[in-house]
């Protein structure tokens, strides 16, 4: 049986497109909180937990409920 090595690079791809996007969005310059309220919704999406949402915020996963949630 042979193993498909593109299919977890894919997957890893997505994931690391859509926490490279929220992780650009809570820590730009001047944040924009449609950007950053966009790259949580996608995160969320995904599948992410808010444990990995908030860490990526730099916030505790009971701010980034109370914010985003």
């Amino acid at each position: 049986m042979a193993i498909d090595a593109a299919g977890p690079l894919v997957s890893e791809t997505r994931v690391a497109a859509h926490l490279r996007h929220l992780i650009r969005a809570a820590t730009a310059r001047t944040p924009d909180l449609a950007d950053l309220t966009a790259a949580v919704r996608e995160a969320c999406e995904a599948g992410e937990t808010w444990e990995v949402i908030s860490m990526a915020l730099g916030l505790t996963t009971d701010e980034a409920l109370a914010r985003f949630g």
